[in-house]
């Protein structure tokens, strides 16, 4: 994983809905694989760059990922 991998992933969740972006989205924006993609996703949100939640309807087991913290220009950081 590398620097560009994040800002990829950061630009595409800057673009996302605001009710978030799955993994499986963030793949087609990105264009990265998903051993890259979820290694990254998964630092970020350990980091706290980012979060995410798992939702089971209408697709069971799908995870949304949002930014948090000042990288979310409208909303207010979401405590842990």
């Amino acid at each position: 994983m590398t620097a560009a991998h994040e800002d990829r992933i950061l630009d595409a969740l800057k673009a996302a809905p605001k009710d978030g972006v799955s993994g499986a989205e963030l793949a087609k924006t990105t264009g990265l694989w998903s051993d890259p993609l979820y290694v990254a996703l998964a630092r970020m949100e350990h980091d706290r760059r980012i979060r995410s939640e798992w939702l089971n309807d209408p697709c069971p087991g799908r995870r949304l990922y949002h930014l948090t913290g000042p990288l979310v220009a409208t909303s207010s950081p979401v405590p842990f």
